[in-house]
Order: C-alpha cells, then structure tokens, then sequence
C-alpha cells in the first residue's frame, strides 16, 4: 500500500474493472474495457451494507458476493441491482469511469510504438500534444482492418522486434496514402528499425512499462486519477482507494498512482498525457474483493456501465428492464468531462450519450 497521512481522511474510492482481456483486446463479445471509481463517504458503507443484506434478507437469500454478472443475468437479479442503485443514490454516491474502446485502444498502441518521440527522432514534434497523437489514432482506426491490427497485436505479444519492424511497414504504407498531410507524413515517418523501435518491454523513464499492460492503459489510468483528485478538491474532501488484489488491473493502478504522485520529478510529464500530481487521493490499498463489500460495490458500477457501453458501441438497444435498470444508476455517474475516454471520434458520441444523456 501506498500512501501519505490519512489523518484527514472522510471517503473511500472503490475500484473495479468490466471486460478485462488481457493482452487479447479482440475479443467480440468484450469490445469495452471499463474501469469504476465508486466514491462513498467512509462512515456511510456500514449503512449502505446493511441495508443491502436487508434487501436479500427480504428475499429468503443470503448476501455472499455482489456480482454484476450474476445480478444481470435474471429478472429477481436486476430487481435487486436497480434496489442496490437506489440505496447508493440515498447515501449520496458518486461514480467515476475510466472506459476505452479496445479496437482503438489497439490504434494508440501503433502511434505509441512507431511515433514516440522518446524512441524515434524523427517524429513530427506534433506527437508530443494529445491531440495530434488522437489524429492519427483516428486515421489507424478508420484506415487499418482488422486483420492489420490483430497482426500488430499478436507481434508486440510475442515481444520479437523483427515482427513488430514487419508489422510496421506495413502500417505505414497503407497510412502514407491517407489524404492528410499530417497524417501521411507522420506514417513516412515511423520507426521501422529492429534495434530502435519501442517495445512495450523496454524501459523508458518517464512512464512504467509492461509487457503484457500497453502504455496506452496507463495513462487510461493517470488522467482519470487526475480527474478524480479534481472532484474530490471540489467536494472539500480526502479519499483512499482500495482495489481487487488478485486482477492485474489492481497492480496497474498502484503505477498509475505512484506516477501521479511524483509527476513534478519526471522530465517532460505532461507531454506524454499526465495532467496534475494528486494531492486529494491519499493512498491505494489492495483487498480481497470476497471480503470487501465496497469493491463489489465497484463491480456492480463497472459491470453496469460496461455493459451498457457494450450496447451502444455496437448498436444494440437494451431490453427495457435493463434500460429501467441503468436510469436508476445513472445518477450516479458524474459529468461527461470527469470520465476518461479513449474512443474512435465517430463512436465515442453514441457511448458517451448512451451513458450520460
């Protein structure tokens, strides 16, 4: 665990993640990674507990693990899900969500490999703004099958830089016929030599590396912390956060929040994405989600927004009950612009309505 002084300490961040693949990010029936922060006020979770093992007791059950899975599967199972929304509803919950469209996620991987400055001298200066760097994930996502990006995917799995170098001509060939100027030029200029291009193995020091976690996830993680150390300042209040230990999500986001809290001491920090060194948050802990009721807690909320993320990514109504059910959620999720997206700009509109609108 780390942390600084909880002294003041007055909340709790619950952490949980929907859609977690791996390293496989084409998975069809998991085209989301979503990734919850359940905020509730510390003193609150007795009561919020014990009115949910009220809710099961009325019921003839007993409260072992919440499980969005399991909740979502059944009509009774989405009764108490819609209950359990309106109990965090009362205690004045809120929910922050860190939600990244994997095929694209793929798309950043690609600008990361061959166009990181910190690996390629001759790319554009541009990449440094996120921006840009979006732009030409756009021209990958729109301009690169499927069948490109799998390759790409399976190459830096395998961890061999001869492959990734194959990979990569390939990529920029097909980019260097994009009509803009940027975005052709910046494909001209890609990485493709085996003793240069950037793995995901590679150290670098301005930002943690691992083989089987992209870059790309970590900084998924940095600005939605940055994020959320803002609402907390506005809320005049501290919080801890305490995640599953047995995801590897869990340990990704113990580097996430050791990067954000010593953004000051890393050379050219902001450039690569990071926004803002926590002063808010106050610690990460790791627990056994079994015996932890706030991280189920942060299973439901993930579980719930990733599904109904999943719906419209792909243009699938829900059913209305599930509408029902999410509607009495969606008060919990806080504004558009809290949330870190990492989406295709053609179909991040219809998640993000689908979720806040």
């Amino acid at each position: 665990m780390k942390s600084a002084s909880h002294s003041a300490l007055t909340h709790l961040v619950f952490c949980d993640e929907f859609g977690n693949t791996g390293p496989q990010l084409f998975d069809s029936t998991q085209p989301i990674f979503a990734y919850a922060f359940l905020v509730l006020t510390q003193s609150e979770l007795p009561s919020i507990e014990a009115e949910v093992r009220s809710l099961y007791q009325e019921e003839g059950l007993d409260l072992s693990e919440l499980k969005s899975s399991r909740l979502w599967a059944t009509t009774r199972g989405m009764r108490r899900y819609l209950s359990i929304g309106e109990i965090l509803a009362k205690h004045n919950a809120h929910i922050c969500m860190s939600i990244v469209e994997k095929r694209y996620q793929a798309c950043v991987m690609i600008v990361e490999t061959y166009l990181d400055p910190a690996y390629n001298e001759h790319a554009p200066p541009e990449v440094c703004h996120p921006i840009y760097r979006q732009m030409l994930a756009d021209a990958g996502y729109n301009w690169l099958d499927d069948a490109c990006l799998k390759e790409f995917l399976a190459a830096v799995y395998a961890d061999d830089p001869q492959l990734i170098v194959d990979v990569g001509r390939r990529v920029s060939g097909r980019l260097r016929l994009h009509p803009d100027d940027f975005v052709s030029h910046a494909a001209a200029s890609m990485e493709v030599r085996a003793d240069r291009v950037f793995r995901y193995s590679q150290k670098r020091p301005d930002l943690p590396t691992n083989s089987h976690i992209p870059a790309s996830q970590y900084l998924a993680f940095e600005p939605a912390l940055a994020r959320l150390d803002e609402v907390l300042e506005v809320l005049g209040v501290t919080a801890l956060m305490v995640r599953d230990d047995d995801r590897q999500f869990g340990d990704l986001l113990d580097v996430a929040f050791s990067y954000a809290q010593r953004l000051d001491e890393i050379p050219a920090a902001h450039a690569y994405g990071a926004q803002r060194k926590l002063t808010h948050i106050l610690g990460c802990k790791d627990v056994s989600s079994t015996a932890e009721f706030g991280v189920q807690l942060a299973d439901l909320a993930a579980g719930l927004a990733g599904r109904v993320a999943v719906a419209a990514l792909l243009q699938r109504p829900l059913a209305p009950a599930k509408r029902a059910l999410f509607e009495t959620w969606r008060g919990l999720l806080l504004p558009h612009n809290v949330h870190y997206w990492i989406f295709a700009d053609e179909t991040m509109p219809r998640v993000v309505s689908a979720l806040l609108d």
